[in-house]
């Protein structure tokens, strides 16, 4: 009966150190594998917020942009008055065909491109976006609505000089008009186009940054709290295999303790 209770034992000994190292292991593996998450998943936000930081800038660019676009029609429109009394093809004819063709329009062309431009790298930053809310209890808003149809209103503005163009070389003064107010509104139209992507674009910017911190405090909870339960679990497996040792060897001495002395 000793004999099976020192090899339960002893078993049970084994078993309570296998589990203690296992219990170890996993403690240590609990943070390398937060280490690892952590920087996988921070680096994607990190990575977004920036491109968030340079789509701002852009966004900005074209606002001013638009602006400086904005101050050349009025020029072009505070001169209607003038082009009305002026004889065919006179100064100020020649004046406003200047500021649509060598400032208004090739103004629009350049930030046509860079709408298009914008336009693609909302697609990967959509793209993005998918990729990260994938991860659990996350739903970070995309830039789909917004901005994606700004290169079609730059483009409609850059069409519409060419009627002011085209209404200046033949004196129709009812087209010019009616022109150069159209495009007045397609240029309001972008910038209150730009406007929204920005408030959109800094509202999703603000998400990642609370979704950043939300992600570094719950990820150090989560491990904190798995260690602390594997180290109390490690402890206890500790505790069982001092037990262990104890019913292998300490009642055997207890026993030998216990014996009377021979008499001589």
């Amino acid at each position: 009966m000793t004999l099976l209770r020192r090899i339960f034992a002893g078993v049970l000994f084994v078993l309570a150190l296998l589990t203690f190292l296992l219990a170890a292991t996993g403690t240590i593996g609990a943070w390398i594998a937060k280490a690892t998450i952590d920087e996988t998943t921070l680096a994607m936000v990190d990575v977004v917020t920036d491109y968030l930081d340079l789509a701002i800038q852009t966004i900005d660019t074209l606002d001013s942009n638009v602006a400086e676009a904005e101050e050349r029609l009025g020029l072009v429109q505070t001169s209607l008055a003038f082009l009305r009394t002026e004889r065919a093809n006179g100064p100020v004819a020649q004046q406003m065909q200047q500021v649509i063709t060598e400032e208004l329009q090739p103004a629009l062309e350049q930030l046509t491109t860079r709408a298009q431009r914008l336009r693609e790298g909302l697609e990967r930053f959509n793209q993005r976006i998918e990729q990260l809310n994938q991860l659990p209890f996350l739903d970070v808003p995309t830039l789909t609505n917004a901005l994606t149809t700004l290169d079609s209103e730059i483009t409609a503005a850059r069409d519409q000089t060419r009627l002011v163009r085209t209404a200046i070389e033949t004196r129709d003064n009812v087209l010019l008009q009616s022109a150069t107010d159209r495009l007045e509104e397609r240029l309001s139209q972008v910038r209150a186009t730009l406007a929204e992507g920005r408030n959109r674009t800094s509202t999703v910017q603000l998400a990642l940054i609370d979704i950043r911190q939300a992600l570094t405090f719950w990820s150090t909870v989560s491990t904190t709290t798995i260690s602390a339960l594997l180290v109390l679990f490690a402890l206890g497996q500790l505790s069982l295999a001092a037990h262990a040792w104890g019913w292998m060897f300490g009642r055997q001495r207890e026993g030998q303790s216990t014996r009377p002395a021979r008499r001589r």
